[in-house]
């Protein structure tokens, strides 16, 4: 709900202001005292009710508290049965659906595929499962909307704490270690001329590098948990693929072939499979300061190739901190990743299906990588340099060194179709250079 009008001035926004009072003593059963949602004090202070109504008409209340959770509404509370404008009281305007009616209506229990208009087309003799433990912790969450955004949805991320010259993660068995393993380097930051080690104002100490890791399982079960996304998940399973067209991955001969070998994965349409992309780049405007930060990206190919690939769709998985570039060290940061990667392949994790209203085991794979030919050499292993730069030709690179600069180039690699292939006689399709 909100107040009717933006004029403070206007005689519809002074009733809407004594309703607004009326309404959250009311709901909140408080007899002294609210929380003001004016402009200036955004909820974070209490106040009489004479206050409070002089704050609203003074500075104006928050534009986008049009969801009064602070001030006891609820969740599917409708909120027509107020007054509209023209009503005697002309104390609400209702210009068409809440705006979190919406997403509360995919995301909360009450609104998530249990209402009598949904169960498919009236049957009464069609099964529902009510969510799993995963599924209504997360729908509790939006109960509470004074916490950070984080906390709120439940996709926090961890800090791991790495050496400083990329040798290990302070991670699982070595979490209390002070010293590298490997080359024996502090794992706190110290003083450069005292030597001592550097703490922040609460007292804790400042390690040398932080990897940021955010889990996939929670950020996967949060892609059903939302009824329209849900069914996007199962899209190239259940659309009509045109034959000798590739619109999506699944079209692809990689696809293909992974189903093939592993017909059980592929036997549940909403398993997962995903992109990696990664890259290094400097977050700073300065491009004289080097700078090399890498975040690690995940795209779920279930989805639509207009959704998969929106920034909305992808998923952060770590950034790898900087000044410099991982290289091949880059292992040992996907070690957290690797690990819950292998555990989605191998157990899976249970997961509630808003579309259908019922659990079922969710597993994940990696499918694609996706980076350009450097970044390809650090996350696979493979040099980019050199006589054998070319992955794929391997030996039978051409590479010619030039001796003034001492370098290696690859000339000769224009390769020709087949003498039979039926492109050789479509020689109109193709420009002449």
């Amino acid at each position: 709900m909100k107040l009717a009008g933006d004029d403070r001035l206007n005689n519809e926004y002074e009733i809407g202001v004594e309703y607004f009072i009326k309404y959250a003593f009311g709901k909140t059963g408080e007899k002294e005292k609210i929380k003001c949602p004016c402009v200036k004090c955004k909820n974070s202070s209490f106040g009489s009710p004479n206050m409070v109504r002089d704050h609203l008409l003074t500075f104006g209340i928050i534009q986008s508290y049009n969801f009064w959770y602070h001030h006891g509404e609820r969740v599917g509370e409708d909120a027509f049965e107020s007054p509209t404008v023209g009503d005697d009281d002309g104390l609400i305007e209702s210009d068409g659906e809440d705006e979190m009616e919406t997403p509360l209506r995919d995301f909360f229990p009450n609104n998530c595929g249990f209402a009598e208009n949904d169960m498919h087309d009236g049957s009464s003799s069609t099964r529902r499962e009510d969510p799993n433990d995963e599924a209504m912790r997360f729908y509790r969450l939006f109960d509470d909307f004074q916490k950070p955004l984080y906390e709120d949805l439940g996709l926090s991320y961890e800090k791991i704490d790495a050496c400083v010259n990329d040798c290990m993660l302070f991670w699982k068995d070595d979490e209390q270690l002070e010293h590298c393993k490997v080359c024996k380097a502090a794992r706190w930051k110290q003083g450069k001329h005292s030597g001592e080690t550097r703490t922040r104002e609460n007292g804790k100490r400042i390690p040398q590098k932080v990897l940021r890791y955010f889990p996939l399982k929670p950020r996967l079960q949060r892609l059903f948990m939302c009824s329209k996304t849900a069914s996007d998940m199962r899209w190239h399973n259940e659309r009509q693929a045109e034959i000798g067209v590739l619109n999506h991955p699944s079209d692809g001969k990689a696809w293909q072939d992974f189903d093939e070998n592993h017909p059980s994965f592929s036997s549940e349409p909403r398993n997962v499979k995903l992109g990696l992309i990664s890259d290094g780049f400097n977050p700073f405007s300065n491009i004289a300061n080097p700078y090399s930060i890498w975040p690690v990206m995940l795209v779920p190919y279930n989805l639509p190739p207009w959704v998969c690939m929106k920034q909305s769709s992808m998923m952060l998985s770590m950034l790898v901190p900087g000044p410099k570039g991982p290289g091949d060290a880059i292992d040992v940061y996907l070690q957290p990743f690797i690990e819950e990667l292998k555990e989605l392949w191998e157990v899976g994790v249970e997961t509630y299906d808003a579309s259908k209203c019922e659990n079922f085991k969710m597993h994940a794979a990696l499918l694609t990588t996706i980076n350009d030919f450097p970044a390809y050499g650090i996350l696979s292993g493979w040099s980019t340099k050199g006589k054998l730069a070319c992955p794929c030709c391997h030996k039978k690179t051409a590479y010619l060194r030039l001796k003034n600069c001492c370098k290696h180039v690859y000339m000769r690699h224009r390769r020709f179709l087949h003498i039979k292939h039926s492109w050789r006689k479509k020689k109109d399709v193709f420009g002449k250079k």
